[in-house]
């Protein structure tokens, strides 16, 4: 029996759209770089090339490089997850982040990091994108935040809420390699701990992402689970 292509599976239309994704997504993973200097930013639509280009300037000064990935048109709801995690971010990679902790690093490339994670906060308060979730589309507002590796197994998706004040946002970047210094490091690997920041305590606060989503899946499995007979 002979074998079957998959474009014997699929219209001419859905394969032609397939095909135009793919080479979207190729064009698009042109600009992602891998490096020990390197910057990671995933990101939709609404940072636009000028953008980009402003953030990669403010880099170069503290020979830092820029990775992008537009991901625009590729948003769908996970549940649960979405909760903890960024729909736009910067990675800031194990490299740069332990020369950072053990003060081998350069205050210049923390300050040029803090001034990035600003500017691309900034340019994203109010700003929206449309989420499917359930076959619909959604808009949401832009969740930003910073996706900070310590090592193989120790990471954290650190908060920069939209509806806080400018002063707030400069005051907990300014406090964020301290807490990560508190932090100690994990025997194996896990989800990332999500971290927020307490205007009123001026504390970073963390959440063991892999406890809640265990809690949450408790909770709905004892919801269905058949109740016995007394």
């Amino acid at each position: 029996m002979a074998k079957s292509n998959k474009s014997d599976l699929f219209s001419p239309e859905i394969m032609e759209s397939v095909n135009k994704y793919l080479m979207i997504d190729a064009e698009k993973r042109k600009t992602i770089k891998k490096g020990n200097n390197v910057i990671h930013f995933d990101y939709v639509g609404e940072i636009n090339n000028d953008d980009l280009k402003e953030i990669e300037e403010i880099l170069n000064k503290a020979s830092l490089e820029l990775s992008s990935y537009d991901k625009s048109h590729q948003i769908t709801a996970h549940v649960s997850i979405e909760d903890y995690s960024f729909i736009t971010f910067l990675a800031i990679p194990s490299s740069i982040v332990t020369e950072l902790l053990i003060g081998i690093g350069s205050a210049a490339i923390w300050d040029t990091i803090k001034l990035v994670a600003f500017t691309i906060w900034k340019k994203l308060q109010q700003k929206t994108y449309n989420k499917t979730s359930g076959g619909k589309s959604v808009k949401q507002y832009i969740s930003f935040g910073l996706n900070v590796e310590v090592n193989n197994n120790t990471k954290f998706n650190i908060e920069l809420k939209g509806n806080l004040s400018e002063d707030i946002i400069k005051e907990s970047l300014d406090k964020l390699i301290d807490f990560l210094k508190e932090q100690q490091p994990k025997e194996k690997p896990k989800i990332e701990d999500f971290v927020y920041y307490n205007p009123a305590t001026k504390q970073w606060i963390k959440i063991d992402v892999e406890e809640e989503l265990h809690k949450i899946f408790i909770e709905k499995t004892s919801k269905h689970k058949p109740k016995s007979d007394s």
